[in-house]
């Protein structure tokens, strides 16, 4: 089934719905009446239309039709399609009456739907509309099966039409009849009264106690993001995910949560997947990780993404590799955040991955380390706000006493810009405690 995309990932789902259950063909006998079950009545609701005076079958006819059933049933066809012929014959030399014509249409429409002859099915079951005083059920069901048969064939007037009929007629119709009016209004592009109908059908069913079927939510919600109600399609698909948390409905309401800023239920979402193991791959797991570190918690973002790695679930590339030295930065894991941090810096020309790994090493007051990091991130440049690779790299500087420098290194801070506060304090600071170092030299050699 095509899968559609709201925007760039929400909601992917089936549009070219399934077809509804079509009318079942069981035949059944009540008092020598021959009659196709439909489904439309609910339970102990009355019928109020007018009686019908439908004729009886005879017991000849209903045998042949019997022996006609059981060949069909055992796929024998050539054998049931012989006892119809005979019976239609009869029926053409006016030896049967309306309802026994009626029931051999509809013992040949289900011949002919069994062998996916579905233009003939149609037309058999047409002529089963044309007998007059037929059974209500089997006016209804037949309305349904070709409401359903022209859906299948992509006639959707017609399948409105024969949808519409069975909609008017039946005292009680149930969801479901509702829901496959959605189903071709869709089809028709016609998305307003496909929404008036499929919501009828889920409040009908809701109404009934009875049970919602996924697609129908699926449809709704589609339809409510349509009409830009963004609150009930969330509702409607958080509703679904509580009928079914499969991995498919919850990655779709992540993907509304994050279109509406709702990070911590899309965390939730995704955490409730993680812990039944149901993020297998890398971009699932890179997702989960980086919503973690956005809502401040690095610490499982670094968990995830390590053992990510020890499954080999996660690429060891330098963008992964930088990230996971990120959370664990983050998380104040300095030595973890090394670990990565090198290897990703090993295998990249990126300065700010340079400049990320000096100002750890500063934290860790490795000072030479972060000199070298530091002066490689503005050979490869490429970063945000290059000063900082200097400031970082002139702190270091001065830890090691190497005043000089880190007064030269500094001024380059300033060359980029001439406002910079922190750099104006800093050198401050270096050119006293480079006065106070030049004083104490000069007492010992005194």
């Amino acid at each position: 089934m095509a899968a559609y995309k709201m925007k760039t990932h929400i909601l992917p789902m089936a549009m070219t719905l399934a077809l509804m259950a079509t009318s079942g063909f069981q035949v059944t006998t009540h008092e020598q009446n021959v009659q196709v079950t439909s489904g439309a009545h609910a339970a102990n609701v009355k019928d109020t239309r007018p009686k019908r005076k439908t004729p009886l079958i005879t017991a000849r006819v209903f045998k042949k039709i019997e022996e006609a059933q059981n060949a069909l049933k055992a796929e024998d066809f050539a054998t049931g399609m012989a006892i119809l012929a005979e019976l239609k014959e009869r029926g053409d030399n006016g030896k049967l009456n309306s309802y026994e014509i009626a029931q051999l249409w509809n013992m040949y429409a289900f011949t002919y739907f069994s062998q996916e002859k579905y233009a003939d099915a149609i037309t058999a079951y047409e002529n089963i509309l044309k007998q007059k005083n037929i059974p209500w059920a089997l006016e209804d069901s037949t309305n349904y099966s070709l409401s359903q048969l022209y859906f299948l064939n992509q006639d959707l007037p017609k399948a409105l039409k024969y949808i519409d009929n069975w909609l008017a007629s039946v005292p009680n119709p149930n969801p479901q009849g509702f829901v496959f009016k959605a189903q071709i209004h869709y089809q028709e592009k016609d998305l307003a009264n496909a929404f008036i109908n499929v919501k009828k059908g889920v409040d009908l069913a809701d109404q009934k106690k009875t049970a919602v079927k996924e697609s129908w939510l699926q449809l709704l919600g589609y339809l409510y993001y349509e009409k830009k109600d963004i609150k009930n399609s969330i509702k409607t698909l958080e509703r679904l995910v509580a009928m079914n948390p499969k991995k498919a409905f919850v990655t779709q309401l992540s993907g509304m949560y994050m279109e509406n800023d709702r990070s911590a239920d899309q965390v939730t979402l995704y955490r409730g997947l993680y812990e039944k193991n149901l993020l297998t791959d890398e971009k699932e797991l890179i997702t989960l990780a980086s919503l973690y570190i956005n809502e401040g918690v690095p610490v499982k973002a670094g968990q995830i993404l390590e053992k990510g790695f020890k499954d080999d679930i996660i690429k060891p590339t330098t963008k992964n590799l930088e990230l996971l030295g990120n959370a664990w930065y983050r998380a104040q894991e300095l030595e973890k955040s090394i670990i990565w941090l090198e290897k990703a810096a090993k295998q990249s020309d990126e300065g700010k991955i340079h400049f990320r790994l000096a100002a750890v090493y500063l934290d860790l007051e490795r000072f030479k380390q972060s000199v070298s990091s530091a002066k490689k991130a503005i050979e490869l440049g490429g970063m945000d706000k290059p000063v900082n690779a200097f400031i970082i790299l002139a702190s270091a500087q001065f830890y090691l006493k190497e005043y000089e420098q880190s007064l030269s290194s500094f001024g380059k801070v300033l060359e980029i810009d001439d406002e910079n506060k922190v750099a104006k304090q800093w050198i401050k600071y270096v050119t006293t405690e480079k006065h106070k170092q030049e004083e104490f030299k000069a007492f010992i050699n005194s």
